[in-house]
């Protein structure tokens, strides 16, 4: 059993945090503890240490459930293809040079909470509001704003 130290920088805030895991347990199985922060953002300056990792790893999570909500229910299909995440947060359909991405994504302030802001350029109003109604059940109303 080895304890590992990891430096994560979420790509969701300018926060810096470490966590140790367990490189003897499985990745499915592995834990994640709460080291310290190196540096902490404005977006959580609010927050303890400790509320800070679980913020960041919360929007991180919710984040992600929500993409992979996109890119498997069979109603969205038509937006989603190739997707890739590029170094700007985007998430882009494998499209033409010039095209709008299909899928995007970034965090929006709202007094002190946060909410994620889903740009959906390719769907028209029914389908964002489909979605917008997914993004609530999966994840709590208010936490997730779709736009076009």
């Amino acid at each position: 059993m080895t304890v590992r130290i990891t430096k994560w920088a979420p790509d969701t805030c300018e926060c810096i945090v470490e966590y140790s895991w367990d490189d003897s347990v499985s990745e499915k199985q592995r834990v994640h503890t709460f080291v310290r922060i190196v540096r902490k953002g404005p977006e959580h300056a609010h927050l303890s240490d400790k509320a800070a990792y679980e913020a960041m790893l919360d929007e991180n999570l919710s984040r992600g459930r929500l993409l992979d909500a996109i890119l498997t229910d069979p109603k969205f299909a038509p937006h989603v293809g190739d997707v890739s995440e590029a170094a700007t947060g985007q998430t882009t359909k494998g499209s033409l040079p010039g095209h709008r991405p299909v899928v995007s994504y970034d965090s929006v302030f709202s007094g002190t909470g946060r909410r994620l802001r889903v740009s959906v350029p390719l769907m028209n109003l029914a389908e964002r509001e489909v979605l917008q109604k997914l993004a609530d059940s999966l994840l709590s109303a208010g936490k997730v704003v779709v736009t076009g």
